[in-house]
């Protein structure tokens, strides 16, 4: 008779995946979302962190942070971004956009809020 063989154990504990930054834009593409502009700031694995850019003052009852100068160059209504950090697969989003970028005023802000997000997460 012959003995079974061991399978090797998998590890009790998920390895943390170390966030690399990302500074671009990208429309996330789902059920919810339909293609809202997304501002990503990180990838972990095959999935990408990202907040929203929308021009609602408020999003579900929540106050969205306003922006000094719209990302998007063409469009004059005021940007605000949303205070939630999304985190998809990254086949949601859809193809880096050129052209669109934040001011250097509006990057101090929104990385502050990134990180304040992130932490909260932990």
């Amino acid at each position: 008779m012959r003995k079974k063989e061991k399978k090797p154990q998998k590890a009790a504990a998920k390895k943390l995946e170390k966030v690399v930054d990302k500074d671009e834009f990208r429309k996330l593409n789902t059920r919810e979302e339909k293609g809202h502009l997304h501002y990503v700031c990180g990838r972990t694995g095959n999935k990408l962190q990202s907040v929203g850019v929308t021009h609602g003052k408020r999003t579900k009852g929540v106050n969205n942070v306003p922006l000094k100068k719209n990302p998007d160059p063409k469009d004059k209504k005021p940007a605000y971004v949303r205070p939630k950090l999304t985190q998809k697969k990254a086949k949601d989003y859809g193809r880096k956009l050129d052209g669109l970028g934040l001011s250097a005023a509006d990057k101090k802000t929104v990385w502050e809020l990134i990180e304040k997000l992130r932490n909260e997460k932990k």
